[in-house]
């Protein structure tokens, strides 16, 4: 009867992964301005103008921008957190794309007084996702950052995007977390392969 059991149970145990935990992985989306109908092209630059929702950022430097009021749901009640990627340089950035999101990219939270990933993006198993788009001088991106599970602490919030061999790090905002979802900060992440 031992011998039945372990024949049984065997095949279970040797194809089995581990389990992604999903709420370790973010996807910052870009926004096209117009989304009613599809284009082969994104439209995605928005110029920078007197009434654009962010203050001018530092001149020659892309910079990501994280407005006070920035959580945004859905009808369908997905969440996430509005940010804007700002362009006020005279010179036309690349951005690395997986589709239409920002590749890497990656959040932090501040967990005794140090800055720690929590999230990271997903990326694609097909190649052909990868691409570089161009965010033009004196323009900018409007970011939808997926937000991760709603909690009751108060903790500081960031998004890293790294373009070439710079790093950039958005403005500090805050969004509140669950102690579970806190105490797996700064540890691995396996990464995301369907």
């Amino acid at each position: 009867m031992k011998f039945v059991i372990a024949i049984v149970f065997f095949p279970l145990l040797t194809f089995s992964q581990s389990k992604l935990d999903f709420g370790r992985y973010t996807k910052v989306w870009v926004l096209d301005k117009d989304s009613s109908h599809p284009k082969f092209i994104l439209d995605e630059n928005n110029r920078i103008t007197d009434y654009s929702p962010f203050h001018i950022s530092k001149l020659n430097n892309p910079s990501l921008y994280i407005p006070d009021s920035s959580s945004i749901v859905f009808e369908n009640g997905n969440k996430y957190i509005l940010s804007y990627l700002i362009n006020s340089s005279s010179d036309t950035v690349l951005i690395n794309r997986c589709d239409a999101t920002i590749y890497p990219a990656e959040t932090q939270i501040l967990v005794n007084s140090q800055w720690k990933t929590f999230q990271i993006s997903a990326g694609s198993t097909c190649g052909n996702s990868y691409f570089k788009s161009l965010l033009l001088p004196k323009s900018y991106y409007i970011l939808h950052i997926e937000r991760p599970a709603d909690g009751t602490i108060l903790t500081k919030f960031r998004v890293k995007l790294k373009f070439g061999n710079t790093e950039y790090f958005s403005n500090i905002s805050q969004i509140k977390l669950t102690k579970e979802e806190i105490q797996k900060a700064g540890l691995p992440i396996k990464p995301f392969s369907l």
